[in-house]
C-alpha cells in the first residue's frame, strides 16, 4: 500500500493485488484489494452512469476468477480476515486516509458505460463532493470510522 498514489486507478490497484496473490502475498493483496474498492465506490459515487460501475467487479472477476482453488481460498481468507479483524482494518483505514481520494480523472469508469455509446449521461456528477464521497467510501466499502472518532 505504501507504494500507491492517489493517481493510481482501481484497475491498476487490482492488477497489484493479483500479483501479491500470484507471489503468495495474501495479505498483502487483501489490502491492496480493499483498497481497489475504496477507489472504486469513491469513482461510482461522482460517475452517475451506473452501467459504467460494472467495470470494477468485471475486472476482478477477470483477475480473479481463473484463480487455483488453494489460492482463491486463501485470498478470500485474507480478505475476510482484513475485515474481521478491526487492528487490520483499521491499519487499511489509515493507510487510505494518508493516501486521500483519488486525484486521477475517471476515464476508465466513464468508457466503460453506455453513456459512451448513446452519448447521453456521462461525465461526472454536477453535485460531486469530493470530501463527502470519500467519507462515504471510507465508511461503506472498507468500514472506517469516521476521522472524528
Amino acid at each position: 500500500m505504501g507504494a500507491l498514489t492517489s493517481q493510481n486507478t482501481p484497475t491498476q490497484i487490482l492488477l497489484g493485488a493479483r500479483k501479491c496473490v500470484d507471489d503468495k502475498e495474501y495479505d498483502r493483496g487483501a489490502s491492496l484489494f480493499t483498497a481497489a474498492g475504496a477507489y472504486g465506490k469513491f469513482d461510482s459515487l461522482r460517475v452517475p452512469d451506473v452501467s459504467a460501475h460494472t467495470i470494477i467487479p468485471d475486472f476482478e472477476s477477470a483477475l480473479f476468477g481463473q484463480l487455483d482453488n488453494e489460492s482463491k481460498a486463501n485470498f478470500k481468507s485474507a480478505v475476510e480476515k482484513l475485515y474481521k479483524s478491526d487492528a487490520d482494518r483499521l491499519n487499511v483505514c489509515a493507510q487510505l486516509r494518508t493516501l486521500g481520494p483519488p486525484t486521477y480523472y475517471p476515464t476508465y469508469m466513464l468508457l466503460h458505460g453506455m453513456s459512451q455509446f448513446t452519448g447521453r449521461g456521462g461525465g461526472l456528477r454536477d453535485d460531486f463532493n469530493r470530501d463527502t464521497a470519500w467519507e462515504t467510501a471510507l465508511s461503506t466499502y472498507v468500514k472506517c470510522p469516521s476521522p472524528s472518532h
